[in-house]
């Protein structure tokens, strides 16, 4: 009993570490897909304002054109009246799909924006439903649909409820590759999530940001996931979230992290390593800045070209723009290797021992330490034999005693 009440300790420390990761690095887990990156922390190619007043001054737009443009300026009754009056009398089959992305676009950015006039958020969502029928299914947008309907309320005791419900899956902080997410038919949900935040603003916001995190974790990208985590943290003061009760909890990044019990309260699982986590932050803080430089870039240059008269309509009306470049943060270098014994040990300069140093024994010296472990090691388990045998064996005494 008592040597397995010393070996408690060793046991939590082990299950402890068997959640700690140093994986691949943020580079390697968006391989084939830079542009991940850029999408997370705000540097997405969208077109302005300006683009879209002029579509709507366009004699030559069409109805999903214009329907497009006021959809991307907010005015989604105007979008919702154009689209239902172009097409009451049924939409050509060739259109079907082309007309259905808008209206469930439409339906989808009103929902986020809280409704608009007689486009309630509940009539938004009845809306992209209607028309989400005429596009190829999507495990992904089935199971985001579901949870808009009615997230539920947070608990600081547990994970926040997002929208794939990936909070459930069995193992959120496994640091490898794994089939978790093909099991469950979300297999594109990352691409499903990047393509919805490069459509429209309004999909770039905490609940969409803090769902794709959970999506890096249950597929093993923690570096990517903690990524995710710091710009929905970022967006929460300015987006809010559509899970009732978490403006009312005091922190609520505690809920958007794996937690377990340990010693009787709550602890996150460390998943990315202190050291790694300062590179994520310090790459986050350097793309966020970045990425305000590149929009005041683009802002200055279309400023530029509509000053001159050139329409924002026009095809060339990017060719001249240069882009700032991006320049990545130094990353600390990584600690020294511990030396292996003594004899690699540098030689102290002779300026700083006026005295000789007594001979080491090399022949000691140069042992491996598990040498010395394994002696220890040893000479306890020799101690505790001889005590239990003492033990067991009675003392002449007592045995003259019994012959007695």
């Amino acid at each position: 009993m008592r040597l397995l009440v010393f070996m408690i300790p060793l046991f939590a420390t082990s299950v402890l570490a068997c959640c700690r990761f140093d994986p691949d690095t943020l580079e390697l887990e968006t391989a084939g897909n830079p542009s991940v990156v850029d999408v997370l922390t705000g540097r997405i190619e969208r077109p302005l304002p300006e683009y879209w007043n002029a579509r709507l001054s366009d004699p030559r737009s069409t109805v999903l054109q214009r329907a497009e443009a006021l959809t991307a300026l907010g005015r989604y009754t105007e979008a919702w009246r154009e689209l239902d009056a172009a097409f009451a009398g049924g939409v050509a089959t060739g259109e079907q799909a082309a007309v259905a992305r808008h209206y469930v676009t439409l339906g989808w950015d009103a929902w986020w924006a809280g409704g608009q006039g007689e486009l309630t958020p509940a009539r938004a969502l009845e809306l992209a439903a209607e028309h989400a029928v005429h596009l190829p299914p999507s495990e992904a947008m089935t199971r985001i649909a579901r949870w808009a309907k009615g997230p539920e309320r947070a608990d600081p005791t547990a994970m926040l409820h997002d929208m794939f419900d990936l909070r459930l899956a069995p193992d959120k902080t496994i640091g490898s590759a794994n089939e978790q997410l093909q099991v469950m038919g979300l297999e594109g949900a990352e691409a499903a999530l990047i393509g919805l935040i490069m459509i429209s603003p309004k999909w770039e916001n905490f609940d969409t940001l803090y769902a794709f995190s959970l999506v890096c974790c249950v597929r093993g990208n923690q570096h990517l996931a903690y990524l995710a985590r710091l710009r929905a943290w970022e967006l929460f003061p300015a987006t809010g979230s559509k899970v009732p009760g978490l403006d009312a909890i005091e922190d609520f990044r505690l809920l958007t992290v794996p937690r377990q019990v340990f010693a009787g309260a709550l602890k996150e699982v460390l998943t990315v390593s202190g050291e790694q986590k300062l590179v994520i932050e310090g790459e986050f803080k350097a793309r966020r800045e970045f990425a305000g430089r590149w929009h005041s870039a683009r802002i200055a240059y279309a400023s530029e070209r509509l000053d001159a008269g050139t329409s924002v309509l026009a095809a060339d009306f990017w060719s001249a723009f240069k882009p700032p470049v991006y320049v990545a943060p130094a990353k600390p270098a990584p600690p020294p290797l511990p030396r292996p014994d003594l004899e690699t040990q540098p030689a102290p300069a002779k300026a700083a021992m006026p005295t000789p140093a007594p001979t080491p024994n090399t022949e000691t010296a140069a042992l491996p330490v598990w040498i010395y472990a394994a002696g220890g090691s040893a000479l306890a388990v020799l101690v505790l034999f001889l005590v239990l045998r003492r033990r067991r064996t009675p003392l002449p005494g007592a045995r003259a005693d019994a012959a007695g």
